[in-house]
């Protein structure tokens, strides 16, 4: 199921941590970033149950592509009144198509002046390190600088993570003919 990796499972995975749906302990560590991903199954089969929910409805509709300014003015609310926490989708974007997905978490804003702000995010390839999104809001431009290069050829894909706790209808047909998921009975609770 996550071939393609495993960022969006672990960024969800570390929300639900982050809001007390999910447990480190769970998991045999004390803190988060003390969690054995080799050999540990629990953890692993979690990480995947949270990576399938992309694929199911109402999670897929839930989903929006926003530019910068956008999603900086969610991030900024949800950051205020804690009412939601997202994940960030980065993707470019080559003619009409979409590649290099992956999935960071947001976690605070950084003014750094006219035409500059920096998104702080959590991500799983770089865990304990600040990294950020460069974000012009004047220009509604972007860019990341994390195992591949994001060059903000397309807009941010923001997801809530209530949306992933409801209970799943139907899997949704991967894009590009890629096929479908054939149950989503991995769901987290």
């Amino acid at each position: 199921l996550a071939s393609a990796g495993h960022c969006e499972g672990i960024s969800a995975l570390s929300l639900a941590m982050f809001v007390g749906l999910e447990d480190h302990d769970t998991y045999g560590a004390a803190a988060a970033f003390d969690i054995p991903f080799q050999g540990n199954d629990a953890v692993q089969r979690r990480i995947d149950g949270w990576h399938a929910t992309q694929f199911t409805e109402p999670t897929r509709s839930a989903t929006s592509m926003l530019e910068p300014s956008a999603a900086l003015e969610l991030l900024s609310r949800s950051f205020d009144e804690l009412d939601e926490v997202y994940t960030i989708g980065l993707f470019n974007r080559t003619e009409a198509e979409f590649v290099d997905g992956h999935t960071v978490v947001p976690y605070a804003i950084d003014e750094r002046g006219p035409g500059s702000t920096r998104l702080l995010v959590y991500d799983s390839n770089f865990p304990g390190q600040e990294r950020s999104i460069e974000i012009d809001p004047s220009s509604d431009t972007w860019s990341y600088q994390g195992v591949t290069t994001y060059d903000g050829s397309a807009d941010l894909q923001v997801l809530g993570l209530s949306a992933r706790l409801e209970e799943p209808r139907r899997p949704v047909p991967l894009d590009a003919g890629r096929g479908s998921i054939a149950h989503a009975t991995c769901m987290p609770p």
